[in-house]
């Protein structure tokens, strides 16, 4: 298993590899970047410097209204690049390109701990790859595992904690959690869900009654609620430190005046409108009912894995609760509903356990699930070479969101200016240029720099390569068993 999972890695990030911004590149990215750039600087979190973005904090400064889990991650790298490009220049090119590289490993991580909840669930390792790999790279996941947005984090963190607490690990899964919460508080309620959840497999593990079967599950929600209890506590001293109120959290009116849209007036955009259906841009999410119903019926008798199934649904449920009433429910100018993404990736696991009880004479079931995910790819793979922020530059703007088809009458445009990559840019402006790596180093050192791009990108499948016939050695994806599926606590 492990070994399989690391030649996944390699194939995975040789892919992301390939597609990598280079730079930070949204709004809300460049915000959580500066914080990080400003506790590697000045060992503070203010934006003082920095015209234009944050919000106004404590004793005039301006700071960010996002959580801290990414800019204290984004340390890490910041840091790491800041006495290079001290030796090298291009300070903040290099320290941008060393940040925005944390999407893409959280991506990663995210595809390979998919892949570990699937075979825990009841999938075969080649249908859990199979499942995990359409989530992120057949649905608008797609640009997500390279945009600066913590909504891949988001979701890490709520795989990780479900597969920990499958597998027995109620304190990893509490942190795990918790880690989440720091990125996006919204999934407080998920922690109380999964202190019931604790409590309820040690119910199930020892029936009868006594004083220490009830001893037993106070320890367990203990265990599940201390992450996202330190969690909280975090957050109020980041708030604390930030607006100088522990309650406080930059998201104030009329800016941002809260959950205020009407229910139905949410999902009808999250289900029903061409710019942000879940349905359009992740067709695979017709299929989870055949999937909630095979894992269901694969934990006949195992109370946990039904648990954890009724997790991930609690997740889903409550991101699309929290995402329809805010009252910016499109999330946004994103690319399709962003803010679903926390709670439909997590749910998309189940379809791997589904496709591995399809009878082999049956094809219909990955006939579907081959079609859906090849048009969940369509509609998607233009944003690999055209940044949906570029139809910002469209008048009028669209409204929700980017369109399907103008992103990809965009392309050829796109295509076409690589060959001058400086040419049709005033000052900082990418968005009309390809948004890769390789194009912004040709247009900061110029078009002679696409050769260190092409044996930089030869060099990236080289080793996707390596990975991709180390899983042919291994038998990827053939119908293996699956030995480890709900009880192996190894991975």
């Amino acid at each position: 298993m492990r070994r399989r999972l690391i030649a996944l890695a390699l194939c995975a990030a040789a892919l992301l590899g390939v597609f990598a911004r280079g730079q930070v590149s949204t709004s809300d990215g460049l915000e959580m970047y500066r914080v990080s750039v400003s506790i590697v600087d000045d060992g503070d979190v203010w934006l003082d410097e920095v015209p234009r973005i944050g919000v106004a904090g404590r004793d005039g400064h301006r700071t960010s209204k996002y959580g801290p889990a990414l800019p204290v991650l984004g340390v890490v790298p910041v840091a790491l690049a800041t006495p290079v490009a001290h030796v090298v220049g291009h300070k903040d090119q290099l320290r941008q390109f060393a940040w925005s590289l944390l999407i893409p490993a959280f991506s990663v991580a995210l595809l390979l701990w998919l892949v570990v909840l699937g075979t825990r669930l009841g999938a075969t390792f080649g249908w859990a790859t199979a499942a995990a790999a359409a989530a992120l790279f057949c649905t608008y996941a797609l640009p997500y595992t390279e945009d600066s947005f913590t909504e891949p984090l988001t979701a890490l963190a709520v795989v990780g904690a479900v597969e920990r607490f499958l597998a027995g690990r109620r304190v990893a899964a509490s942190a795990l959690l918790g880690v989440g919460m720091l990125a996006r508080p919204q999934l407080a309620p998920l922690g109380a869900l999964l202190v019931l959840a604790c409590a309820g497999d040690v119910a199930a593990a020892c029936p009868g009654g006594g004083g220490a079967r009830a001893q037993e599950r106070v320890k367990a929600g203990a265990q599940a609620a201390a992450g996202p209890v330190v969690a909280a506590v975090l957050l109020a001293a980041y708030n604390l430190l930030r607006f100088g109120d522990a309650l406080e959290t930059g998201y104030e009116k009329p800016t941002d005046p809260g959950f205020t849209t009407p229910l139905i007036h949410g999902l009808h955009g999250l289900f029903l409108t061409s710019s942000k259906s879940v349905v359009l841009f992740a067709p695979l999410v017709l299929l989870v009912p055949w999937g909630v119903r095979a894992v269901w019926g694969l934990g006949r008798g195992r109370a946990r894995a039904r648990l954890a199934l009724g997790l991930l649904l609690a997740n889903a449920l409550l991101t699309l609760g929290t995402a329809a009433t805010w009252w910016s429910w499109m999330g946004g100018w994103s690319w399709g509903p962003r803010l679903l993404l926390p709670g439909l990736l997590p749910l998309l696991v189940v379809l791997g356990p589904w496709l591995t009880q399809v009878p082999a004479r049956s094809g219909l079931p990955v006939r579907a699930f081959v079609a859906l995910g090849l048009t969940g790819l369509a509609v998607s793979a233009s944003t690999l070479l055209v940044s949906p922020q570029a139809q910002l530059l469209d008048r009028p703007v669209p409204a929700p969101g980017p369109s399907i088809t103008r992103q990809y009458a965009l392309v050829p445009g796109r295509v076409r200016a690589l060959a001058h990559p400086a040419d049709p840019v005033k000052g900082a402006d990418q968005k009309k240029l390809v948004p890769t790596w390789q194009v912004a180093l040709a247009r900061e050192s110029g078009t002679k720099m696409y050769l260190v791009g092409v044996v930089g990108s030869l060099a990236l499948l080289g080793v996707g390569g390596v990975g991709a016939r180390r899983l042919v050695r291994l038998r990827y994806p053939g119908r293996d068993s699956n030995p480890h599926a709900l009880t192996d606590s190894r991975f």
